[in-house]
């Protein structure tokens, strides 16, 4: 299944998540959203829409992230480009999400800088249960719900018998941009200690091409980037002071 197919999400599925992930700072940041939206440019990308995103992660204690397990819940809500113009936002603007999807990244893949690799199991949630799940899953992690991702038998019954529990938070506002086949990702995050990184993540088939092809675009444009060493839900453990030294993979 292509990248920008996988968008189209079947209630529950499986797949090898490739991505490239660029650290920009908010001036980077400021500037390639700036280019990239600007019609007369002609760079690479074209605006499908920004996406809201509020995402829980579980665990008890650290038995999951010592396994290279991640479980994360998010809700997000989804504006397409031609309503853009017709839409005032007032963040988090969750008041009808497009989609409530429960994922898991099992296992630390195939790491280098920029670029992370991992099996991903995700579940859809139908639209007649959103709400109530969201509302009721604030501190804890129902199994019935990890049940539908369809894990590994082994990993099924290690999850069933946790206690699982809301260990943090992140907002994230998402500018979608089609580039080819891979779906280019510009994002501002805001943890729930009120701090914020921006980043450039490219979701892709071909993650060694696009690493090359994006850093010559931005280092061509006199952007500032970095090779982003850490994923998001990490990157959180480290901004509410409680990452191990176990890294549960990017």
């Amino acid at each position: 299944m292509s990248v920008l197919n996988r968008r189209r999400r079947l209630v529950a599925e499986y797949h090898r998540e490739q991505e490239v992930k660029l650290e920009l700072g908010e001036e980077g940041y400021t500037r390639l959203k700036a280019l990239l939206m600007d019609e007369s440019a002609k760079t690479p990308a074209k605006l499908v829409g920004v996406r809201f995103q509020c995402n829980r992660f579980y665990d008890q204690g650290t038995l999951l992230w010592d396994r290279d397990t991640k479980l994360r819940l998010r809700r997000e809500f989804f504006v397409p480009e031609e309503a853009l113009s017709l839409v005032t936002f007032c963040a988090p603007a969750y008041q009808t999400p497009s989609e409530l999807i429960l994922t898991a990244k099992c296992g630390r893949g195939q790491q280098r800088a920029g670029v992370s690799d991992q099996d991903e199991h995700s579940y859809a949630f139908p639209e007649d249960e959103r709400e109530r799940v969201w509302a009721d899953m604030s501190e804890t992690l129902a199994f019935e719900h990890v049940a539908q991702l369809g894990l590994p038998v082994e990993m099924h019954l290690f999850i069933e018998e946790l206690a699982l529990a809301c260990w943090g938070s992140f907002e994230n506002e998402r500018y979608e941009f089609v580039a080819d086949e891979n779906l280019v990702c510009l994002d501002r995050t805001t943890f729930s200690n009120a701090m914020r990184d921006w980043e450039l993540e490219i979701e892709t088939e071909r993650p060694e091409e696009a690493l090359a092809e994006w850093t010559l675009f931005l280092t061509g444009h006199g952007i500032p980037w970095e090779l982003q060493s850490h994923g998001k839900a990490r990157r959180l453990r480290n901004a509410i002071g409680i990452a191990p030294a176990h890294s549960a993979g990017p």
